[in-house]
């Protein structure tokens, strides 16, 4: 996980990671975008709604925090915790059609990027700033769920794509 000292560097990471993803993602047919296997029995599809539960997630998690509330943190403080919550994510999302998978990750990724391009920098960067962070930055939450979540499922994909041969796919 790289670690950034400053929001402009944390958003270019952001960016440039979902540029990369976008590019890969879009570069596959909209039948290869449904197909299981990606990772597990997941599809890019399922993907795109993977990532976009995490970052409203973290949408989520920074206005509770900012009203002063707890929220509930049980999906990142464990594997099993984080496990169970990325299967109801699959099951509670694999009826949606590609174009709602895609619609959902575009408004997501817009709105999680507007709170971050918003975020005081002080509240990014200090140290338990807000109580539900713990011992980590809120700056280590944003990365985990955007840059360095479009790069892992980017990477998912490229694995993918290598272990086909093409004509397969």
């Amino acid at each position: 996980m790289t670690k950034h000292t400053t929001k402009s560097a944390l958003l270019k990471e952001a960016i440039t990671q979902h540029r990369l993803f976008e590019s890969t993602m879009l570069s596959l047919s909209p039948e290869q975008l449904e197909m299981p296997g990606v990772t597990g029995e997941w599809s890019v599809k399922d993907l795109l709604l993977h990532l976009t539960a995490w970052e409203q997630n973290l949408v989520a998690w920074y206005k509770a925090g900012r009203s002063g509330e707890m929220p509930d943190m049980a999906c990142v403080n464990s594997r099993q915790g984080m496990n169970d919550f990325n299967r109801r994510i699959f099951e509670q999302n694999r009826h949606h059609s590609l174009a709602d998978a895609l619609a959902l990750f575009a408004s997501s990724y817009q709105q999680t990027l507007v709170l971050v391009e918003t975020l005081p920098e002080e509240e990014i960067f200090t140290p338990r700033h807000f109580a539900w962070t713990g011992k980590w930055l809120l700056a280590d939450f944003i990365s985990a769920n955007m840059g360095n979540h479009y790069k892992w499922a980017r990477d998912q994909i490229k694995k993918w794509i290598n272990t086909k041969s093409m004509s397969s796919l």
